[in-house]
């Protein structure tokens, strides 16, 4: 028998600090990668947005550490490989919890305990949980993601965040002044008549087939503006409507971007499929896109402090907020809901009604009459809906 391979503390704190960054960077490049993961034909992405206007691809993520059982399981017709253990269902109901907290990320007391100190300062505890007579209470903890992120804009930061080399110092001062010039054109575009450019593109979709002459200036339009947007941000020019420098989105990636953007603004409810087949995308005919790339350099602790990307990803919640919230969570467990209440009133109203947790709390406080049970112990049971 193989003896069990057994990891130091800091091993194991850094194996479980890779978990938690697998996770995010998977729901940063979902989020990032939305036209790729919808790359459907214009017709099928614009039916997709009439019954889900703004459509976005989400998931709820379980972290949790134990034991469990690897094997075989079915009948002599149909085996599955699988994962079997009271830790693998506690996953499970970590994964399907997300949507009751309203987060993207669920962590159990044993996995958070886990991680690194740095890494366990940038997460919160949000309930106690007992889910059974045989198990004992554990808390819940995630750490904090705000997906409505421009990821594009973020990227572009990202890219000329170094320092100007000396050589450079020209290029520098160019770049700024098409950024000024890019500025002025996405103002001219956003009060053209009193629309945005996403209403600009779908106008022209409408009246498409009206004149040709109406159709290529529409053309025009587009294509100048995006000649100027691609040669203000990335000083490479554009050789046709429908093909743009590689680093930057692609014709398609901009029409499907604008549909799901006016899907937000107005729906597209009052748009015929037809219009919107015979305008962007002409024949809407499915067009494949260069699967993205993703690179993970060698994890180092400090990632957590200098990816632009998982610093903005936590962006609606500071170490103050953090320092709040401990304060509102500690009043809830003890059983002071009053002072509780009033502590995540305040929190909620700081994160413009947005942060879900503190929206569940208030919740099951207001469900109980503001005051804790008499037999609250510091923790949920499956009776109050876990």
């Amino acid at each position: 028998m193989e003896e069990e391979e057994t990891l130091s503390a800091d091993q194991l704190s850094e194996l479980a600090d890779q978990a938690l960054l697998a996770f995010c960077k998977s729901l940063i490049e979902l989020s990032r990668q939305h036209e790729f993961i919808c790359n459907f034909s214009t017709a099928a992405t614009a039916r997709l947005l009439q019954r889900f206007p703004g459509y976005t691809v989400r998931i709820g993520c379980g972290l949790h550490i134990g034991w469990a059982i690897e094997g075989a399981i079915g009948s002599n017709r149909k085996i599955d490989a699988s994962y079997l253990s009271p830790n693998v269902s506690f996953t499970e109901f970590l994964e399907s919890s997300t949507k009751q907290y309203g987060v993207s990320i669920l962590l159990s007391e044993p996995f958070f305990q886990a991680l690194s100190n740095d890494v366990q300062a940038l997460c919160r505890l949000i309930d106690r949980v007992k889910r059974s007579e045989e198990e004992n209470p554990v808390g819940l903890y995630t750490y904090d993601t705000d997906l409505s992120v421009n990821w594009d804009e973020l990227a572009l930061k990202k890219r000329f965040a170094h320092p100007p080399h000396p050589n450079r110092v020209q290029s520098t001062a160019m770049h700024k002044r098409a950024s000024r010039r890019t500025s002025a054109t996405r103002h001219s575009l956003t009060n053209h008549n009193g629309l945005s450019l996403a209403q600009l593109n779908v106008a022209a979709l409408s009246h498409h087939n009206s004149t040709s002459t109406h159709h290529n200036s529409a053309l025009a339009h587009h294509n100048s503006a995006l000649a100027h947007y691609n040669s203000a941000i990335g000083h490479q020019p554009i050789s046709s409507l429908g093909h743009i420098s590689h680093n930057f989105e692609s014709n398609r990636t901009f029409e499907l971007r604008q549909l799901r953007n006016l899907s937000l603004e107005k729906g597209l409810r009052n748009i015929s499929i037809n219009d919107i087949e015979s305008g962007i995308g002409g024949t809407g005919v499915h067009t494949s896109k260069e699967a993205p790339v993703i690179i993970i350099p060698k994890y180092n602790v400090r990632v957590w402090h200098e990816d632009i990307f998982l610093v903005e990803l936590r962006n609606q919640v500071s170490d103050s907020f953090r320092r709040s919230w401990a304060r509102g969570i500690e009043a809830y467990i003890d059983g002071y809901w009053h002072d509780a209440k009033t502590i995540f009133e305040e929190i909620y109203k700081l994160s413009h009604n947005k942060d879900g947790p503190c929206k569940y709390l208030l919740q099951v406080i207001a469900d109980h009459g503001n005051q804790a049970p008499s037999d609250w112990q510091g923790y949920s049971t499956e009776a109050d809906g876990h």
